[in-house]
C-alpha cells in the first residue's frame, strides 16, 4: 500500500522531510527543557570551537569531513571547499564577514530526484553539558532549494546513539528562511534521541543532514561548529499603521515606564487620520510628540497596502520613493529601516530598500514566529527582523518570546498595531528584565548601529527631493474598444499551445477565477464550468481528476452536480472551520472535523464529508446537454484520493473511509477501506498539508464513496477538500472554479490576500481570469480595470514564486443596465487586457464579448438576446453552452 503527503509551511516553499525518522520529522513538537538564561554579570560571551572549518587545531577541520571534498545522495551531489577568503562571502555574513569564523563552502544541484547530503565530521570529543549556546552559522541560498537542516551528535561514527537537532522552514523557535541564519540550540532542544543518549555522554561525532529537492541547485555556506556564546538580548517596541490607541494609551504607558521604541507610520493617513478604520489615527503633532520623547521613525507604504500583492516591483520602488519624501515633509529624518506592511517581502524588494540607504526591514512576524533570533555575529539577516504581534497574541505567548530571547541572546520587535490590554505586564516585565541587567530596550536605529550596519541617514536630513510625479494616465483612446480587438491575442502562442499540448501526457491544472456565473455547483454557473471541463474532455478524451471539492451537498436535483462529482453532507455533520476566511480560496467550503462519536465528540458529530465519484457525469444540471451515457472518468486502474487539511494547535488526523455503492448518497454503505492518515497536523504555525490516500476499491459497486472526517474524538481537524485522481490516466484537463458571486476584481483582492498557501498547494500551470460584469456595474473605468487586473496577476504570481506563471485573461460578454457611461468604459474592458498581453507575454486574452457579439449577444438582436442571457448579468443556459463552446475553442484550438 504507497501513500504519499507532503507540507506547505507558511514560508514559500515545497517542504521535504529530512529527518530520517519520516516526512514530519521536520514539524515536530518545539524544543522543549529550556534552560535559564545567563546570569546578570557576564551578558556576552565569545564562541569556542567544537570543530574548525580551516583545519587549524585543536580540531580537525575539511580533513574531518568525511568523503571530503564531494558529498553525494541520490541524484543530488555537493562539492565542498575552503573558504580563503572571506570577502566571497554572501552579503550580511556573521561578524562582518571578517575572519574570528572560518566556512566550508557546497555548491549543490539536485539533480533529476534529489537526495539526502550527509556531511559527516569529527569533533571534540566532550560531553553536551554545560555548553550553553551551540550550533553554526548556516547560509541558505533558497527554501526552495533545501527546506531544513539536521544536526545529529553522536557518541560514535556509527551513530547507533545521537542526539537530533533541527532547523525547518515551517518550525516554531527554529525557522530556516532564506540567507544567514544562526542556527542555535542549548541543552534539551533536541526533538529526537536514538539510542538512549544523555547529555553527560561523550560526543564524538556529528553530522549535518540536508535534502536537496529534485532540478534545485544552490551555494550553501557553514561555519565552525562552536558553542558558549552569548549576546545581550535587545529588546524593540515597534508599531505600524496609525491607529489612535498607540498614542492615547500605549505612548503614555511606555514613557510612565521610560520605555522608547519606533514606529512606522503610513503617510496617506498620516496626513488624514479619519481613515483609520475601526478607532481611527493619531495626527502628524502626536506623531511628532513621540518622537520628542525618544521613539524613532521607520518606512511603511502610502496607502498600507503591501508590496506584494498591490504592487509590481517598479510601482513599489514609485511608492518608496513617494512615501520617503512624504515623511521628510511632514518633519521626519530620513529612515534607515523599514515596516513591511503584512510582512511581505522578497530579495527585489530588499534590494530597492538597500537602494535607498534603508538597511534593515521588520518582516518576521507574520510566520507567527513568536520567538527571538539570536544577535551572535551581528544581524546576519537585516532585512528579516524578528518580531511577535503583541496585540495578537496572549500575554503567556508574549513573555515566552521574551524569554527566548534571553536563553538565547536574541533581538525581539514586540509590535503593537494598537493598544492591548496585555501591554502594561509586558512593559512591566521588560523593565524588571532591564533592571536585573539581563536585556537592553533599544530603538531600531540603536539595534542596527550596535551591530555594524552604519549607513543610512547622516547627521542631517538630506534636502526634500519631490516624489516622482504619477505615472500620466493611460488615454482612453489607447484602450480600444471590444470590437476593434483581436477574438485572441498573445505575444506567446507557442507557450500556450505548448502548455495545452502537455496535456496529452499529463494532468494540467487550470484555476478559473470570477463571479456567479463562474461559480458550479451552488451558484449560476452550474452549466458553463461543466460545459467548460467538457469541451476539454472532447479534446483529451480524459478527465484525470476531480477538482478539489469541499462540505457542501449538491448533486440529485438542484444544486445539481458538479463535473463528475456528487456530495453530501449529513447532520449531525462537521463544524465551521477555524481557518480565517482570507487564506482559503472560494468555491472550497471548509469545515472542521471530529471523528464519528455522536455524543462522544467535540462537536456531536456522526457524519463526515462525503464524496461520490460519478465517472459518467450523471448529476449535472441536464441543460448542460452533456451526455450521461460516457465514462469520462477512467477507473480501469487504482482511484486514489488526495486530501487537503491546515494544522492547529489543537488538531486531530484524518480518518477517510472509502463506501462502494450502486445507491448514492449513503453513509451506510458497508467501509471497505478505513485508515487514518500518517499525517501530524497538530501545531501551532499554520501550514497546509495534503495526503493522497491507498488505492480506494469499487468491489463491482457502481460508486465510489469517500467519507473524510477527523481521527479523534476530542480535537476537531480542518479539512478543506478532496479530489479524485486516477492513476491508470493521468494525462488531459481540469478547471477548479475558485469564483464566487457578487466579486469583482478589486474584491478577490480585499478578499482572499492571504490565500496564497492553498493556491500554490494545489499546483495549478495556469489560470482563468474571468471578471467584469460585476466591476462594470460598480462603475470602474477601463484604465482601473487594467491597473485591478495587473495587481491580480501580481497577486497570483507571488502566490506561486513565478513571476512567469501563465495567465489567460477572458472578457465578460454584453450585460444589460448599465448607464451610457458605464456601457462606454465596459465596452474598452477588451482593450484593457489586450493591453495587458501587449506588455506581458505570459497572458492570453479571449475576446468573449467580441466573439459572443458575432453570435448575436447584444442589444441589437433582442430576440437573439433573450435566448443567451436570463437577466442582466446571468446566462442562460444555451448562453453558458455557446459561450464555453466559443471560449474553449479560441483557448484550445478546434
Amino acid at each position: 500500500m504507497r501513500h504519499t503527503g507532503f507540507d506547505v509551511p507558511l514560508a514559500i516553499l515545497v517542504m521535504a522531510a529530512l529527518l530520517s525518522c519520516g516526512t514530519e520529522g521536520n514539524q515536530e513538537s518545539p524544543p522543549t527543557g529550556q534552560a535559564a538564561g545567563p546570569p546578570a554579570g557576564s551578558p556576552v560571551t565569545s564562541h569556542q570551537v567544537l570543530w574548525q572549518a580551516d583545519g587549524s587545531s585543536p580540531t580537525r577541520g575539511p580533513a574531518s569531513i568525511h568523503n571530503w571534498p564531494r558529498l553525494t545522495g541520490g541524484t543530488a551531489n555537493c562539492d565542498l571547499s575552503q573558504v580563503d577568503d572571506p570577502d566571497t562571502l554572501p552579503p550580511h555574513a556573521p561578524f562582518g564577514g571578517n575572519t574570528t569564523l572560518h566556512y566550508i563552502k557546497a555548491v549543490c544541484t539536485g539533480g533529476s530526484d534529489g537526495g539526502r547530503i550527509q556531511v559527516v565530521v569529527d569533533m571534540e570529543d566532550r560531553s553536551l553539558e554545560g555548553l550553553g549556546n551551540f550550533g553554526f552559522f548556516w547560509y541558505q541560498p533558497s527554501v526552495s532549494v533545501a527546506t531544513a537542516m539536521t544536526l545529529e551528535v553522536a557518541t560514535a561514527p556509527s551513530f547507533s546513539q545521537l542526539l537530533r537537532f533541527n532547523w525547518a522552514t515551517g518550525a516554531v523557535g527554529r525557522r530556516l528562511i532564506d540567507g544567514w541564519n544562526p542556527i542555535t540550540w542549548q541543552a534539551g532542544d533536541h526533538i529526537g534521541n536514538v539510542g538512549g543518549a544523555a547529555m553527560n555522554q561523550t560526543f564524538t561525532t556529528f553530522r549535518i543532514l540536508f535534502n536537496l529537492q529534485p532540478n534545485s541547485s544552490g551555494t550553501f555556506y557553514f561555519s565552525d561548529f562552536i558553542y558558549g556564546y552569548y549576546e545581550k538580548p535587545q529588546i524593540n517596541i515597534w508599531g505600524e499603521n496609525n491607529f489612535a490607541s498607540v498614542y492615547t494609551q500605549l505612548f503614555p504607558e511606555a514613557r510612565r515606564r521610560n520605555l522608547v521604541g519606533s514606529y512606522c507610520p503610513v503617510t496617506e493617513m498620516l496626513k488624514d487620520p479619519g481613515r483609520v478604520v475601526l478607532e481611527g489615527g493619531f495626527t502628524n503633532d502626536q506623531l511628532q510628540e513621540m518622537v520628542a520623547a525618544g521613539w524613532t521613525i521607520g518606512g511603511e507604504s502610502t496607502e498600507g497596502l503591501n508590496y506584494i500583492d498591490f504592487h509590481t516591483l517598479e510601482s513599489a520602488a514609485v511608492d518608496m520613493d513617494k512615501h520617503l519624501a512624504d515623511l521628510q515633509r511632514l518633519g521626519y529624518r530620513r529612515p534607515i529601516f523599514w515596516c513591511y506592511e503584512d510582512a511581505k517581502h522578497n530579495a527585489a524588494l530588499d534590494a530597492e530598500l538597500a537602494k535607498r540607504n534603508v538597511v534593515a526591514a521588520y518582516s518576521g512576524n507574520i510566520f507567527s514566529e513568536n520567538t527571538s533570533r539570536s544577535l551572535y555575529g551581528g544581524l546576519t539577516n537585516p532585512y528579516n527582523l524578528w518580531a511577535v504581534s503583541g496585540d495578537a497574541r496572549s500575554l503567556t505567548e508574549i513573555i515566552a518570546a521574551i524569554d527566548h530571547a534571553v536563553k538565547y541572546g536574541g533581538q525581539l520587535g514586540l509590535e503593537w498595531q494598537r493598544y492591548d490590554g496585555d501591554f502594561p505586564p509586558v512593559a512591566d516585565y521588560l523593565v524588571k528584565l532591564r533592571a536585573e541587567g539581563k536585556i537592553d530596550i533599544v530603538t531600531v536605529e540603536e539595534m542596527i548601529a550596535r551591530h555594524g550596519i552604519r549607513n543610512g541617514s547622516s547627521a542631517e536630513p538630506p534636502p526634500v527631493v519631490p516624489p516622482p510625479g504619477p505615472s500620466p494616465p493611460v488615454p482612453p483612446s489607447a484602450l480600444l474598444p471590444f470590437d476593434q480587438v483581436e477574438q485572441s491575442y498573445t505575444q506567446s502562442p507557442a507557450r500556450f499551445s505548448g502548455l495545452w499540448a502537455q496535456a496529452r501526457t499529463r494532468t494540467i491544472r487550470i484555476a478559473l477565477l470570477g463571479d456567479s456565473q463562474e461559480t458550479s455547483p451552488e451558484g449560476k454557473g452550474d452549466v458553463y464550468v461543466p460545459r467548460l471541463q467538457y469541451e476539454a474532455w472532447k479534446r483529451y478524451q480524459n478527465v484525470p481528476e476531480t477538482v478539489v471539492a469541499g462540505y457542501h451537498a449538491y448533486g440529485g436535483g438542484a444544486p445539481f452536480g458538479d463535473w463528475l462529482l456528487r456530495g453530501a453532507a449529513a447532520k449531525p455533520g462537521a463544524s465551521p472551520t477555524r481557518i480565517p476566511a482570507d487564506l482559503l480560496l472560494p468555491g472550497i467550503p471548509a469545515a472542521a472535523h471530529a471523528a464519528p462519536a455522536g455524543p462522544q465528540s467535540v462537536n456531536g458529530q456522526w457524519y463526515g464529508q462525503l464524496m461520490i465519484l460519478e465517472p459518467d457525469a450523471r448529476s449535472l444540471n441536464p441543460a448542460a446537454e452533456i451526455p450521461a451515457t460516457t465514462q469520462y472518468f477512467c477507473t480501469q486502474g487504482s482511484v486514489r484520493a488526495e486530501i487537503f487539511a491546515a494544522t492547529h494547535r489543537q488538531s486531530g488526523g484524518i480518518l477517510y473511509k472509502a463506501r462502494p455503492s450502486d445507491l448514492v448518497p449513503s453513509y451506510s454503505a458497508t467501509a471497505t477501506l478505513e485508515e487514518t492518515a500518517p499525517l501530524s497536523l497538530a501545531d501551532a504555525t499554520f501550514i497546509l498539508k495534503s495526503f493522497t490516500t491507498a488505492p480506494l476499491p469499487f468491489n463491482g459497486k457502481r460508486h465510489l464513496q469517500l467519507e473524510i472526517l477527523g481521527s479523534l474524538n476530542s480535537a476537531l481537524t480542518d479539512i478543506i477538500g478532496a479530489r479524485f485522481k486516477s492513476d491508470q490516466c493521468p494525462h488531459g484537463i481540469v478547471i477548479q472554479d475558485l469564483s464566487q458571486g457578487g466579486l469583482s476584481t478589486k474584491e478577490f483582492l480585499s478578499a482572499y490576500r492571504g490565500a496564497g498557501l492553498l493556491f500554490r498547494m494545489m499546483a495549478f500551470d495556469a489560470a482563468i481570469l474571468h471578471f467584469g460584469a460585476n466591476d462594470s456595474g460598480e462603475g470602474v473605468t477601463a484604465e482601473s480595470f487594467r491597473a485591478d487586473t495587473e495587481r491580480l496577476i501580481a497577486r497570483i504570481r507571488s502566490w506561486t514564486n513565478d513571476p512567469n506563471f501563465p495567465i489567460v485573461l477572458m472578457s465578460d460578454p454584453y450585460r444589460k443596465r448599465l448607464t451610457p457611461a458605464q456601457e462606454a468604459e465596459y465596452a474598452r474592458y477588451p482593450g484593457a487586457l489586450r493591453a495587458i498581453a501587449a506588455s506581458d507575454p505570459n497572458v492570453l486574452v479571449i475576446n468573449s464579448r467580441r466573439l459572443m457579439d458575432e453570435r448575436g449577444w447584444k442589444m441589437a438582436q433582442p430576440n437573439r438576446l433573450n435566448e443567451l442571457l436570463l437577466d442582466d448579468v446571468h446566462y442562460t443556459p444555451r448562453g453558458a453552452v455557446e459561450l464555453a463552446e466559443a471560449e474553449m475553442g479560441a483557448l484550445l484550438g478546434p
